[in-house]
């Protein structure tokens, strides 16, 4: 799948003259429809969901790159595997969704999509070492007024010269290993090796949205896309 098919239903009308604010919505679900886009021929589940009293479509992209986030939102759905005639558990009950903006081409538009965020409890030895490198990273205290500063401890009285190193012979040169260069896809996959199961579409693009700052998907670098990749590694 490539940028430009996420753009491909242009034709829908999800009144997105005016934007609504990114964030975790409710839906109802209310039909659905298959077909291909009309850039790249790609396929894609279309639901459309009833969310405060407006109709918001979530297109769910069919390609061998982007199976398991495919199958992770049509389980959350309740697909039941059949074609051309689906059947969704979730038809006419409410689903959790999430929204976000996209810019693409000087415009901005509303993507929706299925949530599939979980909560699990958190990793303490995780926790606590950000927790000691956010301690480090602030200011120490202020002194507390009429305590005298502590002092510095004393040279020793005579100064011992630190003996000669022996001379190492320099090791052989080797190559320098080439650094990962990152793709949308190959981001992904990182995420995937590193979470299985448990890793979910709307965390990993929650960190596109934090590297990428203004730029638009179709233009992130490698550089940027290294560093989604990275987001996903424990300290």
């Amino acid at each position: 799948m490539t940028y430009g098919d996420q753009w491909a239903g242009d034709s829908i009308d999800q009144n997105q003259d005016v934007l609504w604010p990114p964030g975790n919505y409710e839906g109802t679900l209310l039909r659905y429809e298959c077909g291909a886009s009309a850039a790249k021929g790609t396929n894609y589940i279309r639901l459309w969901f009833e969310v405060g009293g407006a109709e918001k479509a979530v297109d769910v992209w069919i390609t061998e790159a982007s199976m398991q986030m495919a199958t992770e939102r049509l389980a959350k759905v309740g697909w039941d595997g059949q074609y051309p005639e689906c059947g969704f558990a979730a038809m006419g009950k409410t689903v959790s969704l999430y929204m976000r903006h996209d810019t693409y081409r000087g415009r901005t538009r509303e993507r929706w999509d299925i949530s599939t965020m979980e909560s699990r409890p958190a990793n303490d030895d995780v926790m606590s070492r950000f927790a000691a490198r956010f301690r480090a990273t602030q200011a120490a205290p202020a002194a507390v007024p009429g305590t005298p500063p502590k002092a510095p401890p004393k040279p020793p009285a005579v100064p011992v010269p630190a003996a000669p190193a022996r001379p190492v012979a320099a090791p052989p040169r080797t190559a320098k290993k080439a650094e990962a260069v990152h793709t949308q896809d190959t981001a992904w996959a990182a995420w995937v090796q590193v979470f299985g199961e448990k890793c979910d579409a709307e965390s990993f693009w929650r960190a596109v949205d934090d590297v990428r700052g203004h730029t638009p998907v179709e233009s992130m670098t490698a550089e940027q896309w290294d560093r989604v990749a990275g987001a996903c590694l424990p300290f």
